[in-house]
């Protein structure tokens, strides 16, 4: 009964969440991309405690599951998508982002297996870093590039990239036990890869395998040497250009333009 009472409580504070969004973007004080984003920024940020909300899995599975649910509710219940619709949907496209991110969070939960700073490293990145890619790519954005899914820009890139790393590397000095050494290479490693993964990955599937991706490599590599974190962040590095290669074409500066989300 308390782990159920707390996941009343997460879902009435995601609800006064959106309220609060919903009332920002019917004041046309941003936006639509800014209004998504921001719902996007507080509901990650509300649901980055439950490590520390939950012992296991299965209150998390069953929150993520009523996010689920309704936003397939919405889809059949006039009244219920007239409320998040312009908030959601405002950027004029409709994908399945919205139903991965809460997958995401469930999947990223079981992956961290207890491990508090692997989830919220993940969380952070999926929140703080996809955020200011797409607020930094639609607003500032002119060197722009395409993928096999759209466009988007370096600047959005290098936005992903710092607070990626920014994410990793605080919340492991704040919660981690490896060195300053080991916790800024893991770091750099993890947010180059999940860079990489951001910008030629669309369609709402960035939001699982952006923090899946992050989970798993902190999992696999936080206790390792500076020597192997070094060797990693080298085949991370020599890997990029080939990837970029193969999946992106850079376009010539251009003036700030939409329709891409970094």
């Amino acid at each position: 009964m308390h782990d159920l009472l707390i996941v009343g409580v997460l879902l009435c504070v995601s609800r006064a969440a959106l309220w609060g969004v919903s009332w920002f973007d019917r004041r046309g004080a941003g936006a639509a991309e800014l209004s998504r984003k921001l719902l996007h920024v507080a509901m990650g940020l509300i649901l980055c405690p439950l490590p520390w909300l939950f012992d296991g899995a299965w209150p998390v599975i069953v929150l993520c599951a009523v996010y689920v649910g309704l936003l397939i509710a919405r889809r059949f219940l006039v009244a219920l998508d007239n409320h998040v619709a312009p908030v959601i949907d405002g950027v004029g496209r409709r994908s399945v982002g919205e139903f991965r991110f809460p997958i995401a969070v469930a999947v990223v939960f079981v992956l961290s297996g207890g491990d508090r700073a692997a989830y919220l490293a993940a969380m952070l990145v999926l929140t703080l870093a996809d955020a200011a890619a797409a607020v930094v790519g639609r607003h500032y954005g002119t060197w722009r590039f395409t993928t096999p899914g759209g466009s988007k820009s370096l600047e959005g890139s290098a936005a992903f990239a710092i607070v990626a790393f920014a994410s990793v590397h605080l919340t492991f000095l704040l919660l981690g036990s490896a060195g300053r050494v080991e916790t800024v290479l893991l770091a750099l490693a993890v947010a180059l890869t999940l860079t990489g993964i951001e910008a030629v990955v669309t369609g709402g599937w960035d939001n699982l395998l952006v923090p899946g991706g992050a989970c798993l490599m902190i999992k696999g590599f936080q206790g390792a040497s500076a020597s192997l974190l070094l060797l990693l962040l080298g085949g991370v590095v020599a890997t990029m250009p080939v990837l970029t290669l193969l999946f992106t074409r850079l376009a010539p500066p251009a003036g700030v333009e939409g329709g891409s989300e970094a």
